[in-house]
């Protein structure tokens, strides 16, 4: 069996699950939230208005003044968790049935290792396309524009509250801006965390992987630095806004080096596992 047979066996079985149903639910919410500021506001707005708000994050805080800066992106955390929850099970309950069968009639253990890494990264890919289709849907039908800018007077409006001394044209992002800041980035960045988590797997048990990322969120809620993998996902956090924000290049560097080492890290510890005792 060629890798090209085993990638398709994760595409079929780690792809087309019933449970990708809820990223619609989960993508739904910040709209409603973000629909009923543009109703408020009585003004035309984009499909980009939506991503926008769902992916704004928290700014960058001061530890000394936490308690009186912090607040919970919950948006953020619903969004990044459920895509951290749908790809967590699927490498070893795939080993725990047909997956053995396809490792033994591989003979290759890498193979089948670096197919479940191209599952992983596809399924978030596929989790993003499917939360911008939502967005789309639910601006057509809200009365939004289709295009790849966003409605400054609603981000500034968003914003305001929440980012002091910020000049009104930062809220006027391009169609590039928003292909590299809303869209690259925040899908680059779950990559890495994703692909983590499934490599952790091999290490300890899903539970413990899956506890381990959501402190990685927490921690990048608190630490301004592209090594917290979740900055990358957040716009608060990017040079979009402010001069001290992460640049692009720094975020994309930390989450393709952290892609790349979880790959050959993962290769390494799967090709000398037990694959029996890892089912228990």
């Amino acid at each position: 069996m060629n890798w090209i047979k085993i990638f398709a066996h994760d595409v079929r079985c780690g792809l087309l699950r019933p449970r990708y149903i809820l990223i619609l639910i989960i993508f739904l919410i910040p709209c409603v939230a973000c629909y009923s500021t543009v109703k408020s506001m009585d003004c035309s707005h984009t499909w980009i208005d939506y991503m926008i708000y769902s992916f704004q994050g928290l700014k960058p805080i001061n530890v000394a003044n936490a308690s009186l800066e912090f607040h919970l992106p919950i948006n953020w955390l619903l969004i990044m968790t459920c895509c951290m929850f749908l790809n967590l099970d699927y490498m070893l309950s795939d080993m725990t049935n047909f997956g053995q069968q396809v490792i033994i009639r591989c003979k290759n253990r890498t193979d089948w290792f670096l197919s479940k890494c191209m599952w992983n990264l596809c399924s978030t890919l596929m989790y993003f396309c499917c939360g911008w289709l939502t967005m789309v849907l639910f601006a057509l039908i809200t009365g939004g524009r289709i295009t790849m800018e966003n409605a400054p007077q609603i981000s500034g409006y968003v914003f305001s509250s929440i980012i002091e001394n910020i000049t009104d044209s930062t809220f006027n992002i391009t169609s590039t801006q928003v292909l590299i800041y809303c869209m690259i980035l925040p899908m680059l960045s779950t990559s890495a965390l994703n692909l983590l988590q499934m490599t952790l797997c091999l290490y300890v048990k899903p539970i413990l992987s899956f506890i381990t990322i959501m402190c990685i969120l927490v921690i990048s809620l608190f630490w301004h630095s592209p090594l917290a993998l979740g900055n990358g996902a957040m716009l608060l956090r990017s040079a979009l806004f402010f001069s001290g924000g992460i640049k692009p290049v720094s975020i994309a560097i930390a989450a393709l080096s952290s892609i790349v080492i979880c790959v050959f890290g993962g290769t390494l510890k799967f090709k000398k596992a037990n694959i029996l005792s890892m089912e228990e």
